[in-house]
């Protein structure tokens, strides 16, 4: 399949996720460190020149310059590979997936390239999920509708996110684009809570509802095309549950970790409750905001680091890296001179 001029990467991991980062076909696309780079990617796993993406002979090649992190095409590592709508490019801890407007007229597709899209698919559903700034939410539905068309032959629909019929309306009734359907769709998606399962709006509207673990957790809205067939519509509605399942999951994950950070607090891993170390606790809770130096005495093995990550993770420096430094490993004349 050869690649239009209209190409782009789609970030939905990394410092901005949302982020729509158009090709040129007239020259070539750098990503890097360096700042000449066209897609900027300040990551300690990236290369001041990490790859290459331009064209040639119709379509869109990418290039590693045999970087030490390497670059991950659909999670294998590559070093040069053609590019195709849908492919999840990984660097570092960014990820993109590349897009293309594929006006060249229906082709045959290999069944890999379907496959290809439907992971695209969970994956940008599960950034939707968690993203924190609706614009970028709406941003990364429209890919992921886009996406679910070229599957099933439909030419529009909507990823709504929610455990309530009414909070779902709601949104529904908020879209412009759906003004004239959208007291009509309401109504299905009160069909749909009471059915439990895939009903049709108005002929050609088909509202797939999203459980996770028993509950309703989202609605998807396609609006098929007249050829459209009855096939893939539960796959694709488990699928993309499954992706708001995982993102629930990771959700999950990370506020137990916040809260097990917060509860450990200015102990930093001490968690001897012994009347000497509730005194030593209570020294560094009287130190640590203080702009001075202290110094920690104790037998090897008494837990001297750990008391300093303690007056670390306490002082007004605890955004700031840790650096723990062996002082006996250093040649004596190094420390004088630092």
């Amino acid at each position: 399949m050869q690649a239009t001029h209209q190409a782009w990467l789609l970030e939905v991991k990394g410092a901005a996720p949302g982020r729509k980062i158009a090709l040129a076909p007239d020259r070539e696309f750098l990503i890097g460190r360096a700042p000449e780079a066209a897609l900027n990617v300040q990551d300690d796993a990236c290369g001041w020149r990490h790859c290459v993406i331009q064209m040639q002979e119709g379509r869109y090649l990418l290039q590693d310059f045999k970087t030490p992190g390497g670059t991950l095409l659909n999670g294998r590592h590559v070093t040069q590979s053609a590019l195709t709508n849908g492919d999840q490019l990984s660097i570092g801890a960014s990820r993109f997936i590349y897009c293309e407007d594929e006006t060249g007229g229906e082709q045959a597709k290999p069944a890999g390239d379907a496959l290809l899209k439907a992971c695209t698919v969970q994956t940008l559903v599960r950034s939707m999920a968690m993203a924190s700034d609706p614009h970028i939410a709406r941003m990364l539905e429209a890919q992921v509708i886009a996406l679910i068309g070229e599957l099933l032959h439909c030419d529009g629909g909507f990823l709504l996110i929610g455990g309530r019929v009414s909070d779902l309306q709601v949104q529904l009734r908020e879209r412009a684009e759906w003004h004239d359907e959208g007291e009509a769709l309401c109504a299905t998606l009160e069909r749909m809570d009471q059915e439990g399962a895939a009903v049709t709006a108005r002929g050609r509207w088909q509202v797939l509802p999203l459980y996770v673990r028993g509950g309703l957790a989202g609605v998807l809205g396609l609006r098929m095309r007249a050829e459209a067939g009855a096939e893939g519509w539960s796959e694709i509605a488990l699928m993309t549950a499954l992706a708001l399942e995982n993102a629930h999951e990771v959700e999950t994950l990370q506020t137990q970790n916040a809260l097990l950070v917060e509860r450990l607090g200015a102990t930093a891993g001490i968690i001897g409750r012994s009347a000497p170390m509730e005194r030593v606790l209570k020294v560094i809770e009287r130190v640590a905001p203080q702009d001075v130096t202290v110094l920690v005495l104790g037998e090897t093995g008494t837990g001297k680091e750990l008391a300093a990550r303690a007056l670390h993770a306490a002082s007004p420096r605890r955004q700031a890296a840790f650096v723990a430094i062996n002082c006996a490993a250093l040649p004596d004349h190094l420390v004088e001179s630092e």
